[in-house]
């Protein structure tokens, strides 16, 4: 009998610590540490965005407590990047900084909201951080052309520029023909002819040398 009071006991013990830590846990503050890349992606893309190297990044902080999103107005909040300190200063919810060129595969940023209710709160996050692609959109089933007008299009992803130098070439050599758009090739195929066709395309950000990418496309032309 004393055993089984014993363990009653010990059982209200531990229900009445759980209890307790949930409301703790439920009442805690949370950070919300969101970010956005300045790099562009095909309309087509919805995935989020990736930074390269040297390319900016927007940082965003929000406080929750008790279900409400807490005003940080008056609050100091320091930025951190990889440890580094880069900011600090009442109220500043927005961050921007610049991917260094050293980067490796991601880079962490920690944002500190100061003496909230006697205690600093804390997040942490980790940015990927990638390099920019580049492919070529060629609309011919197993990649077979049966016509002799063919126009090739090039998708970039990840560069912080829109105006970018595009360098195409087919069989090694470069084309003098084009769409007047220098993200598309126009190519005229002698209609006796056939055989394979190789387009490589090359794309760079001229302001930013680290931002640059390839692509290849094998193509079968056989006139009907």
């Amino acid at each position: 009998m004393r055993s089984v009071k014993k363990y009653s006991i010990i059982a209200i013990a531990l229900t009445v610590l759980f209890i307790f830590h949930n409301v703790e846990a439920q009442t805690a503050p949370e950070a919300l540490l969101s970010w956005s890349a300045n790099t562009s992606a095909p309309s087509f893309y919805h995935a989020k965005r990736l930074p390269t190297r040297g390319s900016s990044i927007q940082a965003h902080i929000e406080l929750i407590h008790q279900n409400k999103i807490v005003s940080l107005s008056g609050k100091k909040i320091t930025w951190l990047v990889e440890n580094q300190l880069y900011a600090s200063k009442i109220g500043q919810k927005d961050f921007s900084f610049e991917i260094p060129t050293g980067a490796g595969d991601a880079i962490r940023v920690t944002a500190v909201i100061l003496n909230y209710n006697g205690k600093d709160v804390r997040k942490t996050i980790e940015i990927p951080v990638t390099n920019p692609r580049v492919s070529i959109n060629a609309p011919f089933p197993f990649g077979t052309v049966s016509v002799s007008q063919i126009t090739l299009k090039a998708f970039t992803f990840f560069f912080s520029s829109n105006n970018l130098s595009y360098t195409w070439e087919v069989n090694g050599v470069t084309p003098t023909e084009g769409a007047g758009n220098p993200s598309e090739l126009n190519l005229s195929l002698s209609p006796e002819g056939s055989g394979d066709i190789s387009v490589s395309l090359s794309v760079n950000n001229p302001q930013n040398p680290l931002e640059f990418g390839d692509a290849s496309q094998l193509l079968r032309y056989i006139h009907e």
